[in-house]
């Protein structure tokens, strides 16, 4: 079963999904850069998409999608 996100979580993924694409990977920076966003919002957008089962963060690292992350951002 698919979490229910909101327009602002759509956002953070579709940005995710997007720069793995371009990039080959997602760091917070690039998130906030792209969404034009301070840190501090990415970080805690970040932490409610892990909850929900969409990614994997972990603080200095890439964000990665989970199974779940990348068909909703598929789909988005």
């Amino acid at each position: 079963m698919q979490p229910r996100l909101t327009a602002s979580q759509e956002d953070y993924l579709e940005a995710i999904a997007e720069l793995i694409a371009v990039e080959g990977h997602a760091h917070t920076k690039d998130i906030a850069d792209k969404l034009h966003v301070k840190m501090p919002s990415v970080t805690g957008a970040l932490r409610q998409l892990e909850k929900s089962g969409c990614i994997e963060y972990r603080t200095n690292y890439p964000v990665q999608l989970t199974a779940v992350g990348e068909e909703l951002a598929a789909d988005i």
